[in-house]
């Protein structure tokens, strides 16, 4: 795999295309290794949490994965999933030679997505930026598919999102217990967004997050004197010459470890992608893990 790196993909304008491409080719490789027959599916198992049935445990993959799962009646194998999209500023950052945090998003909601429908799963979309919240609520079949892809076609990151809001929102459009997939950069406050997500696995909700990140805001590459811009207000600060770099991986670092770790604890799945990463390599590599 790789042969979708990240400069072909921003050549590219065909979302259904990537997806089809992308999820046939994971298929094929999932399939011929040891993993066949449970990465690709979302619906079998869940994350065991609080309060679930412990007869209900598979042993079986706690032995492979060290991880507890609940096996799933017939009734909940049914859920809705829902893809939810951070449109906000930051979204539409991109380092040289690579594509936007948005772009690469899409890509990645469009393979799930298509991933899904073809398990026969409903799934809607939610766009999370400035104003009221875009929703799709979920379907099964193609032309919804179809139409997924279109909003996520017309749409772009836009300033002055307020996810906080947005996630509020949300929570009142979602009824039932379902599966929530939320691909975000996550450069909001940490506690307010674990405290979204704790409300989520209060009520059921199976939690999936996928933060995306460009390798500069990984790695902060540049030294010296430089002018930073928010993209979400558009306010700018100057950082002059000393060890601002540093302190920035270090508090970056953290953060990054109190994503995974404390998601992992509240029972919700976490995982970095970074737009340098070709697609199917990283979606692939997810999928393995599952």
């Amino acid at each position: 795999m790789g042969y979708l790196n990240p400069s072909l993909l921003a050549s590219l304008r065909n979302l259904q295309l990537v997806a089809k491409t992308v999820v046939e080719g994971l298929q094929v490789g999932l399939h011929r290794s040891r993993f066949q027959g449970s990465s690709l599916e979302f619906s079998r198992h869940r994350e065991y949490a609080p309060g679930d049935d412990l007869k209900r445990l598979d042993w079986k993959i706690y032995g492979r994965s060290d991880r507890f799962f609940v096996k799933q009646y017939e009734e909940e194998r049914n859920l809705e999933a829902y893809l939810l999209l951070d449109a906000s500023g930051s979204m539409g950052y991109r380092s040289r030679g690579a594509i936007s945090k948005w772009q690469y998003s899409c890509f990645l909601a469009a393979c799930l997505g298509y991933l899904l429908i073809s398990q026969r799963d409903a799934v809607g979309l939610a766009l999370l930026g400035p104003g009221p919240t875009t929703f799709l609520p979920p379907h099964t079949d193609q032309y919804h598919f179809h139409e997924m892809l279109k909003v996520l076609e017309k749409n772009s990151p836009q300033r002055g999102a307020d996810l906080g809001l947005a996630f509020r929102e949300l929570e009142g459009r979602v009824k039932k217990r379902a599966l929530m997939i939320l691909i975000s950069d996550l450069l909001g406050d940490p506690e307010d967004f674990l405290a979204w997500v704790r409300a989520l696995r209060g009520r059921r909700h199976e939690c999936r997050i996928f933060q995306v990140l460009d390798p500069d805001e990984r790695e902060l590459p540049w030294e010296g004197n430089i002018l930073v811009e928010d993209l979400e207000q558009g306010a700018q600060l100057r950082l002059g010459r000393g060890e601002w770099s540093q302190l920035y991986r270090r508090l970056l670092g953290e953060i990054l470890d109190a994503y995974r770790w404390r998601l992992k604890g509240m029972g919700a799945s976490y995982q970095l992608f970074l737009t340098a990463e070709p697609l199917e390599t990283a979606l692939g590599n997810y999928l393995a893990r599952q």
